[in-house]
């Protein structure tokens, strides 16, 4: 049973207003939403920034409501790799501790200098050096383990599989296997999901992939995305959401979505609400520490000559 008393489920996908093409959410919106379901935690998971969480845990503290801290990064196998049409993956990471706090924004901020292409992108490289008190997700059908299985790729289940050992390998007991149900055509890809699961011995969790607050906010969130792509919202071709299901559903509508054999889906979203504990810092200075090399008597002089260095690589350098 969880220890978040008379509680029965918790949402750990979840976009807001800061995913702009995603999600026309508010924080306190969100906030005054979550209360009005009895919901004891928010979880954001915001595509590819980490920049709603000092307003999130200042608001959620104001509201006595528990926060955790997620990001949906975008994947790539290597970051490094440019060139082409834009191929990344969605990756759901939570931070279950502060030492996943520091890895998350450790990962974003890489992801932002160095694996940036239409997104800023993380690996399996920064997932293996920063995974210590992170919580992975397979994420939504754009994960690369729901692409994979859509996709007509010869042997496209063995793909997936030899994915899903890999986030296995790095992250044990914390990954899992995410399922959700709108109603659409693509959902067919949770089928294989939850096979994958069950075969390696992975727990699946239940998400909703939240990006408005209500059923009938689903125009508000086609209309954003029509005017972020500079569309018409009667435009046929413009990228749109073939259901209105993806909103901040109640406990009881999750459960009845993944009672029976599911089960067990619902109740990872409890352990996981559990076990998340990470708390952001204030109050304090939080510098990193640097090592000053010998040759330099002052932190000045060092920090001159990295200046100095920068510009020589981008051929400004001058006397």
């Amino acid at each position: 049973m969880s220890k978040l008393l008379n509680y029965k489920f918790a949402h750990h996908h979840l976009h807001t207003e800061y995913s702009p093409f995603d999600a026309p959410v508010s924080l306190k919106s969100l906030i005054a939403r979550s209360k009005e379901l009895g919901y004891k935690t928010i979880t954001v998971t915001d595509h590819g920034t980490v920049s709603s969480w000092v307003k999130l845990a200042s608001q959620c503290k104001g509201a006595g409501i528990k926060p955790i801290f997620g990001l949906e990064a975008y994947f790539v196998p290597d970051r490094h790799v440019r060139g082409g049409i834009r191929n990344n993956h969605h990756l759901v990471l939570l931070a279950k501790t502060n030492e996943g706090i520091k890895n998350i924004f450790k990962m974003s901020q890489i992801a932002w200098s160095d694996g940036y292409y239409y997104d800023p992108r993380v690996d399996w490289d920064l997932l293996e050096k920063y995974h210590d008190g992170v919580i992975c997700t397979s994420a939504c059908v754009s994960g690369i383990l729901g692409d994979t299985l859509l996709s007509d790729e010869p042997d496209a289940y063995s793909k997936a599989v030899v994915h899903a050992k890999h986030f296995q390998s790095i992250f044990r007991k914390d990954f899992y296997a995410e399922l959700q149900n709108h109603g659409s055509d693509i959902d067919r890809a949770y089928t294989g999901v939850a096979k994958i699961a069950k075969e390696l011995d992975i727990k699946t969790l239940a998400t909703n992939d939240v990006r408005y607050l209500t059923k009938g906010a689903a125009n508000n969130q086609e209309t954003m995305m029509a005017l972020c792509l500079g569309k018409k919202i009667k435009d046929p071709k413009r990228i749109r959401h073939d259901n209105n299901q993806m909103y901040l559903k109640s406990q009881d509508e999750m459960i009845e979505m993944f009672g029976g054999p599911q089960r067990q889906a619902i109740q990872s979203s409890l352990e996981i609400a559990d076990v998340c504990c990470g708390e952001l810092q204030f109050g304090k200075v939080q510098l990193p520490s640097i090592s000053i090399p010998q040759e330099y008597k002052e932190d000045i002089d060092y920090l001159e000559a990295l200046a100095r260095e920068g510009l020589k690589q981008r051929g400004k350098a001058g006397n």
